[in-house]
């Protein structure tokens, strides 16, 4: 299995997002791993051993095919990003009719977020009410 995870956040936010990589490997033995995010985070991410590449946003992946893009950001270049890219399933937030949307698989993480389905002030209660933590709500979102 070949799967892109798009994270390109704050270096932090990056950081905390690389305690997905050991289930991946677990759950898809022998999975492919690229990651693609911004210039600020790329020197935390190169030397990762379960990263097999990693990628700047400006990297042009049209050609590339995956069959697992987990896009964990809700800016709408990243979202354009997921859309473009050919894979057989999106985890997280993507594009459609040029509006911001989430996979319902990811609506644990994306619902108390700023592309809230329900809208931000119901967004604003669940993260309130939130009691899991990222790498919880990571682990649940894909399995």
């Amino acid at each position: 299995m070949d799967m892109l995870i798009i994270k390109l956040g704050a270096i932090g936010d990056v950081i905390r997002t690389t305690s997905i990589l050991p289930g991946l490997k677990s759950k898809y033995k022998n999975c492919k791993i690229d990651w693609i995010t911004k210039k600020e985070s790329f020197d935390i991410l190169k030397n990762n051993n379960i990263i097999d590449n990693v990628y700047l946003m400006s990297k042009d992946l049209k050609n590339k095919k995956y069959d697992l893009v987990i896009s964990l950001e809700d800016d709408f270049e990243a979202c354009k990003l997921a859309s473009s890219i050919n894979s057989k399933k999106i985890v997280g937030a993507f594009l459609y009719n040029n509006q911001k949307k989430y996979t319902a698989d990811s609506a644990l993480w994306f619902d108390m977020g700023l592309i809230s389905r329900f809208g931000r002030k119901k967004a604003d209660e669940l993260k309130a009410k939130n009691k899991r933590t990222y790498q919880e709500i990571m682990y649940g979102i894909l399995g």
